[in-house]
């Protein structure tokens, strides 16, 4: 058997499996570079979270705790990048509402290129809906950190690509990356509203330099463990 984390690994264990497991985690390919891309005349800082919106990603309590950790802050925005499933956008958009947090539509070209309407670049919250190929690579050039509050993972791509572009990401335990934790490349955050609006305060207000510190801790961690060549030497040492 195959699994891509430990936690994967006891839980064919413990449903009753006594073969052999390999724990070989997924693989991304670096970008080319990782320099920051700011959008144009965009004064705001970002924090993302890029993937399908689904309730399991723990994103009703991550805009509770947005509306907590931002108060009366106006120098950030929390992306919501990712396509819809079984209409919860709709009801993370009446949590914005619930908590006075401005939202907008925006697809991500737009909001990249800053050719937006009036009162959209004053929104708290952005929905592009999903983003995929050059729009995708510069959104994640653009932003300042990544969050993944999930409460449930197997090995998740989303964070090894936010490290890849060197950016701090606050994840939950549930996301299977504790070598993130050792390494220093990621915020600690729990599933609840409390937890995840402290780690958002911690991560808003460290120093620019802070946040690319552990940032770059994350991509040496990628280089280091995540890599293509490998994870692949690690599958062919298998089979052989």
């Amino acid at each position: 058997m195959h699994a891509l984390c430990q936690s994967e690994a006891d839980s064919i264990r413990a449903y009753g499996l006594d073969l052999p497991v390999a724990v070989i985690p997924n693989a991304i390919h670096l970008p080319t570079t990782t320099s920051r891309q700011p959008a144009a005349s965009s004064q705001n800082k970002r924090l993302l979270f890029l993937g399908r919106i689904h309730p399991k990603k723990g994103l009703e309590n991550a805009l509770r705790a947005w509306a907590k950790a931002r108060h009366g802050d106006d120098r950030w925005q929390f992306v919501i990048a990712g396509w819809d499933q079984e209409q919860h956008e709709a009801e993370l958009k009446q949590i914005c509402d619930d908590h006075s947090l401005a939202y907008a539509d925006v697809d991500a070209g737009r909001y990249l290129s800053q050719d937006l309407e009036s009162g959209q670049s004053e929104a708290s919250v952005i929905f592009t809906g999903s983003v995929f190929g050059d729009d995708k690579d510069q959104l994640l050039r653009s932003v300042d950190a990544f969050i993944l509050p999930s409460f449930s993972e197997g090995l998740p791509m989303s964070v090894l690509e936010a490290w890849a572009y060197r950016l701090p990401v606050l994840m939950t335990d549930h996301c299977n990356l504790p070598e993130g934790f050792s390494a220093d490349a990621a915020v600690h955050i729990g599933t609840q509203v409390e937890s995840i609006a402290a780690g958002m305060k911690e991560i808003l207000d460290v120093p620019d330099a802070e946040r690319q510190r552990i940032g770059g801790n994350g991509l040496a961690l990628v280089r280091e463990q995540f890599t293509w060549p490998r994870i692949a030497t690690q599958m062919k040492q298998l089979y052989q």
